[in-house]
């Protein structure tokens, strides 16, 4: 059997491993009362995670890697909060009476503002 290649790597565990995380985001609030959210930020690694060698014996190249873990992000998301339903069933319970659907959405906007 022929051995084409070869690599080694290790952690030093015996250190402890500092990354700085930065994030920033904006929330908006929708008429119902749900929520947009939209959220970027960015990961540094200080440290590499892994380093190590690598030798391809055929060819007689070799050479030494370091990896790194370093991101950026972005998150958009959607936050139900069931308010509207809270809203409905509310003046249920207060025994409103509207006239029609449109007028009820009023009055439910009105209440969660």
């Amino acid at each position: 059997m022929i051995d084409y290649f070869d690599m080694g790597r290790w952690k030093d565990v015996s250190k402890i491993s500092c990354n700085l995380l930065v994030g920033i985001g904006l929330y908006y609030k929708l008429p119902y009362g749900d929520l947009v959210r939209f959220t970027a930020g960015a990961n540094v690694s200080f440290n590499p995670i892994m380093e190590g060698y690598y030798v391809y014996h055929l060819t007689d190249s070799y050479g030494t890697f370091s990896v790194k873990n370093d991101f950026i992000y972005t998150q958009l998301s959607y936050i139900h909060t069931f308010n509207f339903l809270k809203a409905k069933k509310y003046l249920k319970r207060q025994e409103y009476s509207f006239s029609s659907k449109k007028e009820r959405r009023k009055k439910i906007i009105d209440l969660l503002r």
